[in-house]
């Protein structure tokens, strides 16, 4: 007969060897829920593998000379379009109708893209909006004849075109095909960067008089009309604001700091915004061309399902221009890297916007693909990304993904399969 001490003992053991294996297999199940469910989105972010319709809702001459050169405008951008093109309105809406289609969004499902960035600008909703409304004309130059003469030109530019309808049918279309939609405001008045892609190109006056509060006016609206919408997933505050144009007063006072002005006015947008969608909805910061300073902003202000837009290019400073191809892939793939996943620990890094333009002699078939390939590597680790653009007219650009993928560039298995990794 077995002593009842004994028996005990054994009994003791069982349950504790089965309490060590219930424990391990909860622990495991935990862990695996916590990657899985990293801010709702997907371990590591690679559910967010995203591309920018640009050039359809806001032009940029480069991406479709036609419609410029067509029209015989004189500029680069939407405010020299609606404000020399004849019949401007006939032309957009046949622009907005045709450039990108559901056959489109359909193209873009099949090739391993989850969501789509939309930038818009801020006179989408029409109602007699102008540049010249937001613009500080006595901080024009007008030293010489040329700048009297475009100081002039800016106080007649024309009303822009309400295209908020054809945003409508955009989130539908997204919607059928099953994308997600980055709704990116891309414009502000006054213009937040000076650059072709904020509306108006040489004029930078985002931040005077009511242009921050009108900012926001709009980003309600956003919100307000498409919080229920089944295809939105983040409303963007503001693409590319230049640090730098918020300035003032010499910036010898914090709050005069440009840097610190744009932290503020965001914080403002993100709680405007969040009146109105629900908590799942994302939203996300722009850098404003100077990423490191948003860490002690994430550390500070608890905010909900937020991230940080980077947008990281190679081909446009005179040092770019001067870099061999292989420290190119270098940056690319190592450099960016460590930066993603030093910023990850404060907030979700989205890179907004990258492609494979680079400085000649190096864009050409082979080196592209390296550096796709580099590139999408140094970007593993980062919440999103979102490639610039879906297409351009220029077919053998850096800057066409459908064109890319279709020779063969740029191919999705590079991404696909990456959760499995």
């Amino acid at each position: 007969m077995i002593p009842l001490r004994n028996i005990f003992f054994l009994v003791m053991t069982l349950l504790f060897a089965i309490i060590v294996v219930a424990c391990n297999d909860q622990e495991k199940q935990t862990s695996t829920e916590q990657e899985v469910k990293k801010d709702g989105v997907g371990p590591k972010g690679t559910e967010i593998r995203a591309l920018n319709l640009g050039g359809w809702f806001v032009l940029e001459r480069w991406m479709t000379p036609s419609l410029f050169d067509r029209n015989m405008i004189v500029g680069s951008d939407e405010t020299d379009f609606v404000t020399q093109a004849e019949n401007a309105k006939e032309q957009l809406e046949e622009h907005w109708s045709t450039f990108i289609t559901q056959d489109d969004m359909y193209w873009i499902r099949d090739h391993g893209i989850t969501h789509v960035r939309i930038p818009i600008p801020w006179w989408l909703f029409g109602e007699g909006a102008k540049a010249s409304d937001y613009i500080d004309f006595d901080a024009l130059p007008e030293d010489t004849e040329e700048q009297r003469k475009h100081k002039e030109y800016l106080k007649n530019t024309k009303e822009y075109i309400r295209s908020v309808e054809y945003l409508d049918r955009a989130m539908d279309m997204a919607h059928n095909a099953g994308l997600k939609v980055i709704l990116d405001l891309h414009t502000a008045p006054g213009c937040q960067n000076g650059f072709d892609n904020g509306g108006i190109t040489g004029v930078a006056h985002f931040g005077r008089g009511e242009t921050m509060a009108k900012t926001i006016e709009i980003l309600e609206r956003i919100a307000e009309r498409y919080k229920d919408h089944p295809a939105l997933f983040a409303i963007e505050i503001l693409n590319e604001p230049s640090h730098w144009v918020l300035d003032r007063n010499g910036a010898q006072e914090p709050e005069d700091k440009g840097i610190n002005r744009l932290q503020e006015f965001s914080l403002k947008a993100y709680h405007a915004i969040r009146k109105h969608v629900p908590e799942d909805v994302y939203v996300i910061f722009g850098d404003g061309f100077w990423t490191d300073a948003w860490i002690s902003f994430f550390q500070q202000h608890d905010l909900k399902n937020v991230a940080l837009d980077i947008h990281r290019y190679q081909c446009f400073t005179e040092e770019d221009k001067q870099r061999s191809f292989s420290s190119h892939l270098f940056i690319a793939e190592f450099r960016r890297s460590s930066e993603i996943k030093k910023l990850q620990q404060y907030v979700n890094i989205f890179v907004g916007e990258w492609s494979l333009g680079l400085p000649s002699p190096h864009n050409i078939h082979t080196k592209e693909a390296q550096y796709a390939e580099a590139q999408l590597i140094g970007m593993k680790e980062a919440w999103g990304w979102a490639f610039w653009s879906y297409k351009v007219e220029p077919y053998n650009s850096g800057w066409n993904f459908r064109s890319l993928v279709e020779r063969k560039i740029i191919k999705p298995e590079m991404w696909l399969g990456e959760a499995e990794a």
